[in-house]
């Protein structure tokens, strides 16, 4: 008697944790609950702060060794990341711009890294004066309060 008794409580114990709202319990997840809004905008200027960055560098480097630049992203053209159908977009995207960018950045993923600051993986097109294009990924990190530092993977 008192073993099926056991058997109800854990039953209902766990039970309960299912059900509990995920600020009270432990075993669900804590990505449920959507972000503080202080978060949210620190986030978006983080992720603003590391592409106008990676424009930066990219355009400075490409300024300086455009045939070097080519080369590595030729090397690293496999194992870039970014589909066809975000060249295609980003590329329509930025010749609709009155003043068309070179470098164009197709996406981004920055992360927490806690507490050192954040790291970063930003892949871009590099648009040619011919219409031909290049893809690259470029590696990232961030003390807090510092600058970024960036790597062309393949350079």
């Amino acid at each position: 008697m008192v073993h099926h008794i056991g058997i109800g409580v854990v039953g209902a114990a766990l039970l309960a944790a299912i059900l509990a709202p995920s600020a009270c319990n432990p075993l669900k997840s804590k990505e449920d609950t959507p972000p503080p809004a202080a978060q949210v905008q620190a986030d978006a200027a983080t992720s603003q702060s590391v592409e106008d960055a990676a424009r930066l560098y990219l355009t400075d480097l490409y300024s300086k060794d455009p045939a070097r630049v080519r080369r590595a992203l030729s090397a690293n053209a496999g194992s870039v990341g970014v589909s066809d159908a975000q060249v295609a977009a980003a590329v329509a995207d930025n010749q609709a711009k009155p003043t068309p960018k070179e470098i164009v950045i197709v996406r981004q993923e920055v992360q927490h890294m806690p507490p050192q600051g954040h790291s970063a993986s930003v892949w871009f097109v590099l648009v040619r004066p011919d219409a031909t294009t290049q893809t690259g990924r470029l590696a990232a990190w961030r003390r807090h309060g510092g600058s970024w530092t960036f790597t062309l993977a393949g350079y």
